[in-house]
């Protein structure tokens, strides 16, 4: 019998928030769940990997380091030969159109990760608290992606907006950590968590 009552990473951490939250807050936290990661390998010399890849996610593939392709997915650069697919779509369907024949690798990642959404005037500020990357507004821009640290924990942040919004993609076993991280040295700007299923 399935089981009606999943349990998200941060579950916990929301629920507590929920009767902590102050009038007033400068920015938001928006911590996904029921999203799906795939980890997909594969050479951008082999053009029918390139070919096969985009016709099976219907978006091209970040060739570019350091950027991201937004589609039905949001499909992010890792590597020259490693890529993350982030999406809302049922993995089904999407693994079966993938061909034996290509010489592509692709590893289901759901359940290992956690993606929040940092939103807001401050968001800069805040993580420039704690990241080893430098993302003031003329050196990380609107499309741009890296792996990197935030406090203790190995991150992959992206810009997705001029409001700004980052997506931050966590482990499962740093997400408290992040959150924790977050609504501490954020306190100063005020930060509003909600939780998306």
């Amino acid at each position: 019998m399935l089981n009606e009552n999943k349990n998200y990473a941060l579950d916990d951490f929301i629920n507590e928030e929920k009767s902590s939250l102050s009038s007033s807050q400068g920015l938001g936290i928006n911590i996904r769940a029921e999203i799906n990661f795939l980890n997909i390998r594969g050479s951008i010399n082999d053009s029918d990997f390139i070919k096969h890849v985009e016709a099976v996610f219907q978006q091209a593939l970040p060739l570019d380091f350091n950027t991201f392709s937004v589609g039905e997915h949001h499909i992010y650069w890792l590597a020259p030969d490693e890529w993350l697919v982030v999406t809302e779509h049922d993995l089904k369907p999407i693994l079966q159109k993938i061909s034996p024949e290509i010489d592509l690798y692709i590893t289901n990642q759901t359940g290992g990760y956690t993606q929040l959404i940092l939103q807001g005037d401050y968001a800069r500020s805040l993580l420039s608290k704690g990241c080893t990357l430098d993302i003031g507004e003329k050196k990380f821009l609107i499309g741009q992606c890296a792996q990197t640290g935030l406090g203790k924990a190995g991150i992959l942040l992206a810009l997705t907006d001029s409001k700004p919004s980052f997506n931050i993609i966590v482990r499962r076993s740093f997400a408290e950590y992040v959150g924790l991280w977050l609504k501490q040295c954020g306190n100063e700007f005020g930060v509003n968590f909600t939780h998306k299923h």
